[in-house]
């Protein structure tokens, strides 16, 4: 008996360690504009400058890496080893947990893995990313004025709930003048002529400005938050850079161009669209080695388990 109950804590033991020991770890190579789902985590490249640096996308959470670096995105490390004339990269994968085991591990939190650790506050989990669902109730739209004079503040008749959409369209009058705008179409755009760069200082760190002909010229399409440049199609709290201005992630069926500006991360037939199978080009799978020995040698116990029993027989 206490030779059985050995076996027995023996075979839980080792079943632990093989669990606790696999750890995720892959190279894979993805298409510009292609995704990879590897341990439900859903890994996108955006895009891929002409420096090697590459746009990231992890369940709505993006960098920029270079070859050569490594960084961690949505508690995946990612390291991109090379790049292939800016249409696809090499990376090299890994993930300490197990995102979608119903088990909130030591390496995992709502922002890498809410499927198992949960979202705080009124916001829910869609996607593997906490999303805002809870609206300002209103009556009338002055009830959803949120300071904002880009932005179109609007009180649903029907649900009585507040969007506030940004201002895209050249209006005068209206307070807010919108990219690509400028004085000639929209009286509430400044007056471009100048005589120096310095009077086109439009107190962004993301943009170079210059005085051109006596007009104001500016570079650069990052968007700015909290001193630091963010480059397009970026998310962050549930909004998406584009041309140096923050915008609300779309629902489904919005219309769209990119991906990145989809709450499903998925822009089908410019319409946003329920995030579909993510295909990538090629997986090579590198599994701890560890986790194989503790196989074999738990495959070995059970072999000479079934030989002690047939001996038995006979």
């Amino acid at each position: 008996m206490i030779y059985k109950s050995t076996k027995i804590f023996l075979f839980l033991l080792l079943c632990t360690l093989i669990v606790s020991a696999t750890v995720t770890n892959q190279k894979i190579e993805i298409k510009k504009g292609s995704s990879a789902s590897l341990d439900n985590k859903n890994i996108t490249i955006i895009s891929i400058s002409r420096d090697s640096a590459v746009l990231l996308d992890v369940d709505g959470q993006r960098d920029k890496i270079k070859k050569g670096a490594s960084d961690t995105i949505s508690g995946v490390d990612i390291g991109v080893i090379d790049v292939f004339d800016t249409e696809s990269a090499l990376l090299n994968v890994s993930i300490p947990f197990t995102c979608g085991n119903k088990v909130c591990e030591a390496n995992e939190n709502s922002k890498s893995c809410c499927t198992d650790c949960n979202c705080s506050g009124t916001s829910v989990c869609s996607q593997n990313r906490c999303i805002i669902t809870i609206k300002k109730t209103c009556a009338v739209n002055e009830d959803c004025n949120d300071k904002n004079k880009c932005t179109q503040d609007i009180c649903d008749p029907l649900t009585k709930l507040c969007s506030n959409s940004a201002i895209k369209v050249c209006q005068s009058n209206d307070g807010c003048c919108p990219f690509g705008c400028n004085n000639t179409v929209d009286n509430d755009c400044k007056i471009t002529i100048c005589t120096s760069d310095k009077e086109c200082d439009d107190k962004n760190k993301c943009t170079k400005n210059f005085c051109s002909n006596g007009s104001c010229k500016y570079e650069g399409s990052d968007c700015e938050l909290d001193g630091k440049c963010n480059p397009i199609g970026i998310i962050v709290d549930n909004k998406y850079c584009f041309e140096r201005t923050w915008y609300p992630l779309k629902k489904v069926n919005s219309t769209c161009i990119n991906d990145y500006e989809c709450l499903s991360d998925s822009c089908k037939d410019k319409k946003c669209s329920e995030r579909g199978l993510l295909l990538s080009k090629k997986v090579e799978k590198n599994v701890n080695s560890y986790a194989y020995t503790l196989m074999i040698f738990l495959a070995l116990i059970i072999i000479l388990e079934i030989i002690v029993l047939i001996k038995k027989k006979h």
